[in-house]
């Protein structure tokens, strides 16, 4: 694939790394890099495993640049992380007998089963039977798990854990993500953030934004439907990162802008755009800063075999305006769509 590539004479290799193996995989993506002399870029992310080695892997990256090897990390703009509901693929409680048992019913038949208080008894006196890794380890972590509601908060508070919540009583924290699940109508939402939380805040990922070698990312937009929905990272870099962290520095609203713009179109080689200058695509977005937010998300059944997915809408998009046209106005599409499918890198215009 490198060697392809690099015959090519453009694109990017991108590797997807157990994240505790990313030190042992630097000799060979330094290689890669070396041969094709083209960048190679990583998923970059902090594990419970080995909480501290991105610190080392910082180190190794200022190595790779000193070398000059185009070798780089894609760190995310917040935990990576499961969004539990009764709609969505997982939940403290999937593999539970009495939980499974209503899977054949509707959604909204499945809520008002989960409201009976004899269904309620039945799911919390039972364990789960489902020997999964992924469900074994979110059905038992209440320490990770949050309720998920208002401003959509991705840097919670450790005292507001449900395990802290119930005072470290595991029956209790059940208890309490029941209930919530079945807040707001049946529609509660439970986060559980996996990957870059070893610290409980965001401040590492603070440090790793700012390094020279690493590069925004990580953005599922369309994976996990129904566990994740992060298509509104570049909205939640601007008003969380930029504007409304107070539990940490954040991050200044030039280089956010520039991280998401400028700099992404050159790594990619699509240099006719990310910039303001005549003769440049007209792709710009005009916000109203103040006013900018995600809303918490909302599950959806219009996948093609009408499976749910998980939407999450941002706020504060005066215009959207792709090659010129206007695609979202005051928060809205207008419909039109002048995108269109991009093969290899785009030359800047001459002017």
């Amino acid at each position: 694939i490198a060697d392809g590539m690099a015959e090519a004479g453009h694109g990017v290799f991108e590797c997807a790394l157990h994240h505790p193996d990313v030190p042992e995989s630097f000799s060979w993506m330094r290689e890669i890099a070396t041969r094709t002399e083209k960048p190679v870029v990583f998923n970059f992310n902090i594990s419970d495993i080995a909480p501290e080695l991105w610190r080392d892997v910082l180190e190794m990256l200022d190595e790779a640049a000193a070398d000059n090897v185009e070798l780089y990390g894609q760190v995310a703009g917040r935990p990576v992380g499961v969004l539990m509901s009764w709609d969505g693929t997982l939940n403290p409680f999937v593999g539970r007998p009495s939980f499974e048992a209503l899977r054949g019913l509707t959604p909204s038949e499945r809520k008002e089963r989960l409201t009976d208080p004899e269904t309620r008894a039945a799911i919390l006196s039972e364990r789960s039977t489902d020997d999964r890794p992924i469900v074994r380890f979110v059905a038992d972590t209440f320490e990770r798990m949050w309720r998920f509601e208002g401003d959509a908060d991705y840097e919670p508070e450790a005292n507001a854990s449900l395990a802290s919540l119930a005072d470290g009583d595991p029956g209790r924290a059940a208890e309490l993500a029941y209930d919530h699940l079945n807040h707001d109508d049946g529609n509660g939402i439970i986060y559980f953030p996996f990957l870059n939380y070893s610290a409980g805040n965001l401040d590492p990922l603070h440090e790793m934004h700012q390094h020279h070698r690493t590069r925004m990312g990580l953005a599922d937009g369309g994976a996990h439907c129904g566990t994740i929905v992060d298509g509104g990272m570049p909205t939640y870099m601007l008003s969380y990162w930029a504007r409304d962290r107070s539990r940490g520095d954040r991050l200044e609203l030039e280089w956010v802008v520039h991280q998401q713009t400028q700099q992404t179109a050159e790594f990619y080689g699509l240099d006719d755009r990310g910039v303001l200058k005549p003769g440049f695509r007209a792709d710009v977005n005009v916000i109203d800063f103040e006013n900018l937010a995600v809303d918490m998300p909302r599950m959806r059944w219009d996948l093609p075999t009408g499976a749910p997915r998980y939407v999450q809408q941002g706020r504060g998009y005066r215009y959207t305006i792709c090659r010129g046209a206007v695609t979202v106005e005051d928060d809205s599409f207008t419909g039109a769509l002048p995108g269109a499918l991009i093969r290899g890198p785009q030359a800047a215009p001459a002017i």
